[in-house]
C-alpha cells in the first residue's frame, strides 16, 4: 500500500463511485416500474369487487333508512 500513491487510490475510488452510482439508479428505476405495474394490476383486480360491495352497501342503507319497509321480507329477499 505504501508504494501506491494516494492520488491513484483516490482516482480508483472516484472511478468506482462513478460506475456504481448509475447502476444503483437503474436498479431503483426498475424497482419503481415493477411496483407501479403491481399497483395497477392489483387495482384492476379489486375494482369489480369494490363496485359489487358498494352496491351491496347501498342496498343495506336503503333497507335501514326506509322506515316503511318490511325488513323481514327484504332480508328474506336478500337471502335468495
Amino acid at each position: 500500500m505504501e508504494d501506491i500513491p494516494i492520488i491513484v487510490l483516490v482516482f480508483v475510488f472516484v472511478l468506482a463511485v462513478m460506475i456504481v452510482r448509475p447502476v444503483i439508479r437503474m436498479m431503483e428505476v426498475k424497482v419503481k416500474e415493477r411496483s407501479g405495474k403491481l399497483h395497477k394490476s392489483v387495482s384492476e383486480d379489486i375494482a369489480p369487487r369494490l363496485a359489487e360491495l358498494e352496491e351491496r352497501v347501498q342496498v343495506l342503507e336503503r333497507i335501514v333508512t326506509d322506515e316503511s319497509a318490511d325488513l323481514h321480507k327484504q332480508f328474506r329477499d336478500l337471502g335468495k
